[in-house]
């Protein structure tokens, strides 16, 4: 029985049929786009595109028939094993290899190579695709070195760079300056559940910040109070663009958080350099009032002496001269608080120990001012220092009176005193050396002062007491006294919360004389 013949039924094509093939088949590889070429065992060219020409710099001739080893004598080898296993029926592809060229540069190309069969399976030769990749992996080196660059810089930047979704804040990227910024080790600790509103002490500025990046699409050093994971509080300026299109923000934060307490400190220190020298110029001229006034009060007293010393009790002019004599008294009173404000006057300066004369200023005006509740820290192993005891006593006094009448319905006097040591950006607003101090703290439970009155509090004759009740000189003659002694004196107050006051007197290693 014969064998049925499967292609029977089939009209085998005429040969005019086949050669038409074969036009049509190398018209489409001479037109096709890319560079490949068909060769036969002896790698004679049967086909080629007019891009394997232009590619590799064989010009217009005709090359049908010729041998591509004849085209390029300078092949690499393995190059030639591969055409080989290629006739055994193997298909060989190379993502991307080096092309000597004959003038010595270098290609690189993409390669791949398949047998092609006859009409009976026969392998009758191979097909090779190329394409040059030299440009585009040039680009793509470039890309990826751009790439590089750009993490490198991104991820060492000094200030925090990052992406966050507009909707919840989820931080999508972060380098480790914004990490840091943020209170976190890594910034892979922002990608699991992080959320940037839940670190705002506002949430109120979030939505300030989104409105505003909605309106002009960017802000530049927007100010937040951002809260780390440990409690504290970081003031961050932050710069940033929206995407709407792609659900993110992108920018960058920095940390002003010591840049704003230096500000501040500047600020402080500023206010307190401005208030030295203005109450050395205010005491420069009291004390030249001073002395020029006790002249006059001199030669006042000496006129109704000179009347005095003529007449009698009982003459009509006796209880008016002796009435000027007072006043006279009282007036070089004012003088002696003026003349201590400005650092004049004669003391006599001992090593003293300050505990006791707080003990007995103290327990002398608590006898007087039962109201007052005195409450007492005196510190051990106080060091002596060097004042005119009776001029330190009226400083107490002055700032004792200051609180009782600060105190109407009664209230608590604390007195602390303790050795302390001041350093240079302590002392640098109060003209004074670093150095051992004695501090004496004097804080009561007053009405307390505003800002305004706190400014003025040691300012000659300001007072906000009725004209009967004070001169306003008590606490200006306290701040004379002490820098006389170039000691600093300082006031805290707010309103309704009392009134503190700090004596810093230079510490002495005198032995103190009792």
């Amino acid at each position: 029985m014969k064998a049925k013949d499967t292609n029977s039924g089939k009209q085998k094509p005429s040969d005019r049929e086949i050669e038409s093939r074969a036009g049509l088949l190398a018209l489409f590889m001479a037109h096709t786009p890319a560079a490949v070429a068909m060769c036969d065992l002896q790698m004679r060219y049967l086909a080629y595109s007019r891009r394997w020409a232009e590619d590799y710099g064989l010009g217009d001739e005709n090359l049908l028939g010729r041998c591509h080893y004849d085209l390029f004598p300078d092949l690499p080898p393995h190059w030639k094993d591969e055409h080989q296993r290629c006739f055994a029926g193997e298909t060989i592809k190379k993502a991307e290899e080096p092309f000597p060229r004959a003038d010595g540069t270098t290609d690189w190309v993409r390669r791949e190579l398949c047998p092609w069969r006859d009409r009976s399976g026969k392998i009758g030769g191979l097909i090779m695709f190329t394409e040059v990749i030299t440009k585009r992996r040039q680009i793509e080196k470039a890309l990826k070195d751009s790439e590089e660059k750009f993490r490198n810089l991104f991820e060492t930047a000094m200030v925090g760079l990052y992406r966050s979704r507009i909707d919840d804040g989820q931080i999508l990227l972060a380098n480790q300056a914004f990490a840091e910024i943020m209170g976190y080790d890594s910034p892979d600790q922002f990608y699991n559940g992080f959320k940037t509103t839940e670190h705002y002490a506002d949430p109120n500025r979030r939505r300030e910040l989104l409105r505003q990046l909605n309106e002009k699409g960017r802000v530049d050093g927007f100010e937040i109070m951002s809260i780390r994971p440990d409690g504290n509080h970081t003031e961050i300026a932050v710069s940033a663009l929206i995407y709407p299109e792609h659900g993110y923000i992108e920018g960058c934060i920095i940390d002003m958080t010591e840049k704003k307490r230096a500000a501040r400190e500047k600020e402080q220190l500023q206010a307190k350099l401005q208030q030295a020298q203005k109450m050395e110029a205010i005491g420069t001229l009291a004390g030249g009032i001073a002395h020029d006034f006790n002249n006059l009060l001199m030669g006042i007293q000496g006129r109704a002496s000179l009347l005095l010393a003529d007449i009698g009790p009982d003459h009509p002019h006796f209880e008016h001269l002796t009435e000027i004599e007072n006043y006279v008294g009282s007036a070089a009173e004012l003088t002696r608080q003026l003349l201590g404000f400005a650092r004049g006057g004669k003391y006599e300066v001992l090593p003293t120990d300050l505990n006791e004369l707080v003990e007995k200023s103290s327990h002398m005006f608590g006898r007087t001012k039962k109201e007052i509740t005195i409450e007492r820290q005196l510190g051990e192993d106080l060091s002596a220092v060097e004042v005119d005891r009776s001029q330190i006593q009226q400083v107490l006094l002055n700032i004792y009176v200051n609180a009782w009448q600060a105190m109407p319905a009664g209230g608590t006097l604390f007195i602390e005193t303790a050795n302390v040591h001041l350093d240079k950006g302590f002392v640098k607003p109060y003209n004074a050396a670093a150095g051992d101090y004695v501090k004496i703290f004097i804080r009561d439970t007053g009405i307390g002062m505003d800002e305004k009155t706190l400014k003025m509090v040691f300012d000659p004759f300001f007072t906000t007491k009725e004209k009967e009740r004070g001169t306003g000189l008590g606490l200006a003659s306290a701040y004379g006294i002490v820098k006389n002694r170039d000691g600093i004196i300082t006031a805290q107050s707010e309103k309704g919360r009392g009134a503190a006051f700090n004596i810093y007197l230079p510490a002495s290693n005198k032995e103190i004389i009792a």
